[in-house]
Formats: C-alpha cells, sequence, structure tokens
C-alpha cells in the first residue's frame, strides 16, 4: 500500500473516531446541572437551577418559596417535569397568584403537564 493511501485511510478513520465521540459530549454539554444531571430547584427570579443539597434548601421548604443564593430573593421553588417532553421548570400556578393549575402547559413543548 502506498503512503498516500495510508495517509487517506488514516484521515478517514480519524474523522469516524471523531465523529462518534462527538455526539456524547455534545449530550453532556447540554445536561441540566446536578450530580444526576437533573436540577431539583429553580429561582423564577434569576433563572438559577440547583440540584438537590446544592442550595441548602429543604424541597419541602422549595414549595411555597425559598431564598434563592444566587439572587437573594424568595423565588426558589421545586422543578416539575413535563410527562412528555421532560423539560423541568416551575409551573406558574405555583408563583403566581390566580394562575390556575388546570391551564398549565409545558414552556417547552406546550403540554398540559399536571393530573387535574
Amino acid at each position: 500500500m502506498s503512503n498516500a493511501k495510508k495517509l487517506v485511510l488514516a484521515l478517514v478513520l480519524l474523522a469516524l473516531a471523531a465523529a462518534l465521540l462527538w455526539r456524547p459530549w455534545q449530550r453532556e454539554a447540554a445536561a441540566p446541572v446536578g450530580p444526576t444531571g437533573e436540577a431539583a430547584l429553580i429561582c423564577v427570579g434569576c433563572g438559577k437551577q440547583f440540584a438537590e443539597g446544592e442550595a441548602g434548601v429543604d424541597l419541602d421548604d422549595a414549595a411555597t418559596g425559598a431564598l434563592c443564593p444566587a439572587c437573594g430573593e424568595k423565588k426558589l421553588y421545586r422543578a416539575h417535569v413535563c410527562p412528555q417532553c421532560g423539560h423541568r421548570y416551575v409551573p406558574k400556578f405555583v408563583h403566581t397568584p390566580g394562575a390556575s393549575r388546570k391551564d398549565d402547559k409545558c414552556p417547552k413543548c406546550g403540554a398540559p403537564t399536571l393530573s387535574r
């Protein structure tokens, strides 16, 4: 086999290896915060997300709004998970007076998210 053919073969194999390795890196970079990859708490004031235990807030305290360590506002709530797309968010009825639980929809996919 000539040197030119060996070089082409090596470049093709290198490109294939790079393509196979790129996908896992891409998924990890897009993952939410936390050791398990899931945010347990989200601040509706500043948008910062925290893993369970990271913010030093009990999940039960965050049901009614806890103090956010990032912005200092009492707008840290437990994250809910959309059953259709898996997006984590805080439903409007949790932090907005007058918002209805029955009208809640996932902000990412628009699916109704909670049981009625």
